[in-house]
Formats: C-alpha cells, structure tokens, sequence
C-alpha cells in the first residue's frame, strides 16, 4: 500500500517500472476439530509439521499515471514433517516431504478508479488477470509406507498444502484502497478474489477415502485491511511500518 511520507507521491509515473520482493515464514504444526485444538497431538508428537519459505518477485509497469500491469511470480521452499507408526499405531518415527519451486505465475492490469493527478489523499485501484499454471502440481516424493508389520519405500505425491501449483487457469480479481489520515496515517484495504473453474486436476493423492482419490482444485480470496504510517525519522529514508489483518 503506498504510505504517504515514505515516498514523493502514491502513484508511479507514465512508463516507470517499480520492482517488487516479499518473503513470508509459515509454519503450522496445530490441529483442530471444528474449534476444538487437538492439544494430545504435540504432547504424544503425533503432529503434521508444514514449514514454507515462499519468495515473491514482483513487477509493475505504468503505461500512464492511471492504467498499469503487474507480474507475480512466487518461488517456494516447503517441508512437511509426518509421523510413521508402527502396527500397534505406536510412532517409531517421521517421513519428510519436500516441494521447492516456483509457484503459479499471476498477470494483471491494473487502473485507479479516480484520477491519480487530483485524488492525492485516498483512491481505489481496481485489477483483472489471470492465474497460469506454471506451477508443478504434482510433485512427488519417496514416502515410507507400512504394509501389515514391514514398511517399504514408495513413490507417493506430497501434501497438497505445500504442492507449488494446482495446474489450472484462473482468473484473478482484485481491489484495494488507501486513504490519508491527519497526514501521517494511511489507512488502506485490500481484496483478492481466484476464480478456478476446474474442480479437480487429475493428481493423485494415494488415498482410499471417497472423494479423496485426485486433488481439489479450489477458489481462493483474502481480504486484508489495516492502518500504516512512516517511521519518524526514518521515513525520509522510505521506511515504513503497519498493522493489519
């Protein structure tokens, strides 16, 4: 979001370019049912650990002040950590997975819905692009698998929580805002929203449940909002810090 203070104006200029780079930790190791946390998992460390390192390479080119496109391209580095138990569902010890790579490629055009030369204080940037599928789906691993009392090495394909694509086009729709408060605030919001038309993609997932045979292929949307402001005597330098959810 641009945050007045740390930069001359919110808007890039007519045939400017602005180069982006993000970098997000996750790690999950916590279960639910419903709401409920299924605490007895960490203490008998029966728990599913997912750790992810995602990477994200932006770019943004200005056609004129008011009309733009971007180009995301996220890179990840995902392990997930699972226990292996023994016939007498005793846990003997953990299978790791791995999927690094490059993620699914988003393009989109983007165009503030007021004039950018006018509206200094506040505006809406509204967008349109598509998902590309250059993300691998279907990435797999030696898994270690009981049969009965021996366990074997066997070529399963990892999670999809950390598969870095789902091999489907998309279309992607987008809105955010900021807003310029008492001249050192900056309020602003966000809104993302992936339509995928296909349901499933054909990978296995080498489970027996019904329904659980080939992975999902899903819509996805996030909506963030939160207030940022530059950081005294600091800002001068672009920096900047915020809060949001």
């Amino acid at each position: 979001m641009p945050v007045i203070g740390t930069q001359g104006s919110p808007y890039l200029e007519a045939g400017s370019s602005q180069f982006t780079f993000g970098y997000r930790y996750q790690k999950s190791d916590r279960h639910f049912t419903g709401d409920h946390e299924d605490t007895e998992r960490k203490r008998e460390q029966s728990e599913v650990i997912n750790t992810l390192h995602l990477l994200d390479f932006g770019i943004t080119h200005a056609f004129t002040k008011r009309f733009g496109a971007s180009l995301s391209l996220p890179v990840q580095f995902a392990k997930r950590s699972t226990p292996v138990r023994d016939a007498q569902r005793e846990i003997i010890d953990r299978d790791s997975q791995h999927a690094n790579g490059i993620g699914d490629m988003v393009v989109q055009g983007t165009s503030w819905v007021f004039d950018p030369e006018t509206f200094l204080g506040g505006n809406v940037q509204l967008s349109l692009g598509v998902k590309l599928p250059t993300g691998d789906a279907d990435v797999r691993h030696r898994a270690t698998v009981r049969n009965g009392n021996t366990f074997t090495r066997e070529e399963r394909t990892v999670d999809q929580s950390i598969q870095p694509g789902d091999d489907s086009f998309g279309a992607v729709v987008g809105l955010q805002a900021f807003y310029v408060l008492l001249e050192e605030y900056t309020l602003f919001a966000q809104g993302t929203y992936l339509f995928n038309p296909r349901n499933t993609n054909g990978v296995p997932t080498f489970r027996s449940g019904s329904g659980e045979e080939v992975m999902s292929v899903t819509d996805q949307f996030l909506g963030r909002w939160g207030v940022a402001r530059a950081i005294p005597f600091l800002g001068e330098y672009g920096f900047s810090f915020s809060l949001a959810g």
